[in-house]
């Protein structure tokens, strides 16, 4: 058997809402300039108590649709990046917000998603109570 066929053991993350000082700690990892929108809701995921990935949201403006939420920041540090935690962090999040009936995007150099309020997501675990929630991976 090869390494990379043994199967990972599991592990627990917290993602819970961050304040946008936290930026900080991202900011220099991120592929456009540092600067992080002042309208933010922002979202860290945490190993123990050290945050180790960032995500910003912002409501998008549109002439109809009134719901419509977006990603305007996305960064896992270095250390932590490989595992999936990005992927499983923005389903956790879009999954949030479609409960809510918000339809969610993305966009990335190279690629576009979005999420509507009518698709199903799946993550290993996901709980959420409270704002926070505990992603398994």
């Amino acid at each position: 058997m090869f390494f990379w066929e043994r199967p990972r053991p599991q592990k627990q993350y917290e993602i819970r809402k961050c304040s946008s000082g936290e930026w900080a700690k991202f900011r220099r990892y991120h592929y456009l300039n540092g600067e992080l929108p002042s309208a933010s809701i922002c979202y860290g995921v945490y190993d123990n108590e050290k945050i180790i990935a960032f995500m910003g949201v912002l409501h998008q403006p549109h002439g109809v649709n009134k719901k419509i939420k977006r990603v305007c920041r996305l960064v896992v540090l270095p250390d932590y990046q490989g595992v999936g935690i990005a992927t499983r962090f923005l389903k956790a999040i879009a999954e949030h917000y479609t409960k809510m009936g918000y339809d969610f995007s993305f966009s990335t150099t190279g690629f576009y998603n979005s999420f509507s309020a009518d698709d199903t997501f799946y993550i290993r675990s996901c709980t959420i109570e409270n704002d926070l929630f505990v992603i398994t991976i």
